[in-house]
């Protein structure tokens, strides 16, 4: 019972941790790629491009710092 408990509370914690409105580098991903569809200046989706692979690397790597501030970097390319 005392195993169940602590489980309840590191699972509620993690709860608590990250909003769910907070935006993960997966979450933001499809956010870029949507408006990169979009898109219809090439000059600017191959900016955005470079940036946008740049943060695939940084998801694989698990570097979600990284990821967050490539894809910053993408959407402020296609603006």
């Amino acid at each position: 019972m005392r195993k169940f408990a602590l489980a309840a509370a590191v699972i509620a914690v993690a709860g608590f941790a990250l909003p769910a409105s907070a935006n993960t580098c997966g979450t933001e991903m499809k956010t870029v790629k949507s408006a990169w569809d979009k898109s219809t200046d090439a000059k600017k989706k191959d900016a955005a491009l470079v940036h946008y692979k740049a943060a695939e690397q940084a998801n694989g790597k698990k570097d979600e710092k990284a990821c967050l501030d490539a894809l910053g970097r993408a959407k402020a390319a296609l603006k």
